[in-house]
């Protein structure tokens, strides 16, 4: 399975959100986001497939305008969180 991010900087806030669920996470820099996005998917995916056996089961999608940023995005795609686990990677694009 492979999860997409939309990545975007907006003052001195970094926010990431996830095009497939809807699970976010913000920081001050763009590591500190990267950490707390890898750690969010990580939770909801033990989580969620403890609830209801099924990986991130149980999780909306994310909001269409995601899509439509990730859709929209001309920027540079790059491995911001690598992997949830064996079963998970994510790409990342870094919008305006």
């Amino acid at each position: 399975m492979e999860l997409r991010v939309v990545v975007v900087q907006e003052d001195n806030c970094w926010t990431a959100q996830c095009v497939d669920y809807d699970i976010g996470a913000t920081g001050s820099t763009l590591e500190e986001m990267q950490r707390r996005m890898a750690g969010q998917l990580r939770m909801e995916a033990a989580c969620s497939l403890e609830a209801t056996g099924e990986l991130f089961g149980g999780i909306p999608v994310a909001p269409a305008i995601f899509q439509e940023k990730w859709d929209d995005c001309d920027g540079h795609s790059f491995d911001a969180h690598n992997s949830v686990n064996e079963n998970v990677s994510v790409v990342s694009k870094l919008c305006a």
